[in-house]
């Protein structure tokens, strides 16, 4: 970690560059441009609150005091979850591949390329944060309990990034990997509470279904910026340190496999 540290600092002009390339790769041509940023996540939210507030009239259970529009807030905090996580699991296999020529040349630190993706993805995530906050103020209220939430933001990175770490390294040599990631995030969408309380699922499966760490970070957000409600401190310990630990544990996996890179691409 601390290697992961001095490697970020000492690129951080190269990872700017290549972060700022990122997004703008995303949206060039575009007559919107990085517009598309913010119409994104208002149009996911504004169909979520007129399929769950104008046509099902549905309510989330705990959340009665919200309203019809309360399960369209909670919806959207699922999704701003879930999809940061799926974006990210789905390309990293490819990162290295798709940057073989950097793969060659000895002094590219290869770690800034992980590191970019999450942090261009992450800009997108902070954009759907502001919206969140904005939406939740609008149709109830402001909590202190906002202040809390990039603890959970920050665990969630760590999480991704780890997987990210995991995934590029292992996308060099297992090529099939692409297509499993994206089964398995489509997979993970049902798998996770986006849609659903937890509490639909049967009381007797929810201790296992709660290790799902996707499934920890909606419910955490949900509490800080739905229910006013304190971060429970086991629980976000816990979240926290698996976190730390699948970053640690990719860090690791990546320096190990990089060895291989250049022979295999």
């Amino acid at each position: 970690m601390f290697q992961l540290a001095q490697a970020a600092i000492r690129s951080r002009f190269l990872i700017k560059q290549m972060v700022v390339r990122d997004i703008q790769s995303q949206f060039k041509g575009s007559v919107l441009g990085l517009g598309w940023v913010m119409i994104g996540p208002l149009l996911m939210l504004g169909v979520y609150t007129l399929v769950f507030n104008g046509f099902f009239r549905l309510r989330w259970p705990g959340g009665e005091s919200l309203g019809t529009l309360g399960f369209a807030l909670h919806v959207y905090i699922g999704f701003i979850v879930f999809s940061f996580f799926s974006d990210l699991i789905t390309k990293s296999p490819s990162l290295i591949l798709n940057q073989s020529n950097l793969v060659t040349k000895v002094v590219f630190p290869l770690k800034v390329i992980p590191l970019t993706s999450v942090l261009a993805s992450g800009f997108t995530l902070m954009v759907m944060m502001a919206i969140l906050f904005l939406f939740a103020g609008l149709i109830h209220q402001v909590h202190l309990t906002w202040l809390l939430t990039p603890l959970v933001v920050g665990s969630l990175v760590m999480l991704v990034l780890g997987l990210v770490f995991w995934f590029s390294a292992l996308g060099v040599y297992l090529r099939d990997l692409k297509q499993a990631n994206a089964l398995v995030a489509s997979l993970f969408m049902f798998l996770s509470p986006v849609f659903y309380p937890v509490s639909a699922v049967p009381e007797r499966w929810q201790d296992v279904y709660m290790l799902n760490p996707l499934a920890q970070h909606m419910e955490m957000l949900r509490d800080l910026v739905v229910y006013g409600e304190m971060l429970s401190l086991k629980a976000f310990g816990l979240t926290a340190l698996v976190s730390l630990l699948v970053l640690m544990s990719g860090v690791w996996v990546f320096d190990k496999l990089r060895r291989g890179f250049a022979d295999v691409l």
